[in-house]
């Protein structure tokens, strides 16, 4: 599964509705959608699916929801995840009258030998199928408008809150570069209405700075928030307003911090989606400090390629 892969999901799914995943269920959620957008390349409604059901590896599953593989305990835990997992997996949409609370998922397979915690089995002979319910279905598809994530963005945002964040701020990045959404509106949508997060400064730290700066490192978008106050309390904020740059308007932050690094726009594009194992920003900060220190290079997107593979090469011999 390649991390370039794009999710699609309608705006409507993603500005008027609510999810109680957590990060590593927003990361199982990514691969899910990923892998329903390539199994149905050119659907736009129910009638044109060609499945509705994803299949992975249970070797997979567990590896992306962090499953402990050597607890002893194996079948009732992977039990226990999918059963928290589905209880979670719901979507709250909200319409003018009501919150309507569906589930995402109809039915999920796993394999008959969970039942029984008796029988030994061999992970690696299993699958686990995610059948999608079709009300969410018809809201990640059936609209005229809607937003393609990138799969990877997600994976290497680190909080379940920089992830939601990040899906709501993209459905509007197309369009528009401001966007401002009220505070009881933003709590909701983030999963911060508890006591814990009462305090404005504490909603704030949590819910959209730290995020925020995530984001900014690791996705394809930047991101500025603007505190609005109330007019009738400067006290209080009642709003917050986010500006929003996509790659192109990005370039022109970069080119501000990193004046001796010229790239091509086509280069510049290619560079920006460099995330793991080192992000595009670090790279072009050593490029950077080597260029101050009067070093010759010529070819600047060259060098970057070339730090960036030999960072990549590291990494998966480390995996392996």
């Amino acid at each position: 599964m390649s991390d370039n892969q794009l999710i699609t999901k309608s705006n409507v799914l993603i500005q008027q509705s609510v999810d109680e995943l957590n990060r590593r269920e927003q990361y199982l959620m990514a691969i899910l959608l990923s892998e329903f957008k390539a199994a149905n390349p050119k659907a736009t409604c129910l009638a044109e699916m060609q499945t509705d059901t994803i299949t992975i590896k249970l070797t997979e599953f567990i590896n992306y929801l962090g499953l402990n593989k050597d607890s002893g305990r194996n079948i009732e835990n992977y039990k226990n995840t999918i059963a928290h997992f589905q209880s979670r997996a719901f979507f709250v949409w909200l319409d003018d009258k009501y919150a309507n609370r569906t589930p995402m998922f109809s039915n999920i397979q796993i394999p008959k030998h969970w039942v029984d915690d008796g029988v030994p089995f061999d992970e690696k002979e299993y699958d686990v199928n995610f059948k999608f319910h079709e009300i969410f279905i018809e809201n990640l598809l059936c609209s005229s408008n809607f937003t393609e994530l990138f799969k990877r963005s997600i994976i290497h945002l680190k909080s379940e809150k920089a992830i939601k964040l990040y899906q709501l701020l993209k459905s509007h990045a197309a369009k528009e570069f401001d966007t401002t959404y009220s505070v009881s509106d933003l709590r909701l949508r983030l999963g911060m209405t508890s006591k814990s997060y009462d305090r404005f400064c504490d909603f704030y730290k949590r819910g959209i700075a730290e995020p925020i700066k995530e984001i900014n490192n690791n996705t394809e978008i930047c991101v500025r928030a603007v505190k609005k106050h109330s007019p009738k309390d400067k006290r209080i904020i009642e709003s917050i307003t986010f500006k929003i740059r996509n790659q192109a308007e990005k370039k022109v932050w970069w080119e501000y911090d990193y004046p001796k690094v010229k790239l091509t726009d086509d280069e510049y594009r290619e560079v920006s989606k460099w995330v793991y194992p080192v992000h595009h920003k670090q790279l072009v900060k050593e490029l950077q400090e080597k260029l101050d220190e009067g070093v010759d290079i010529r070819n600047h997107y060259k060098w970057l390629n070339g730090r960036y593979k030999n960072k990549l090469e590291s990494a998966q011999t480390r995996l392996f």
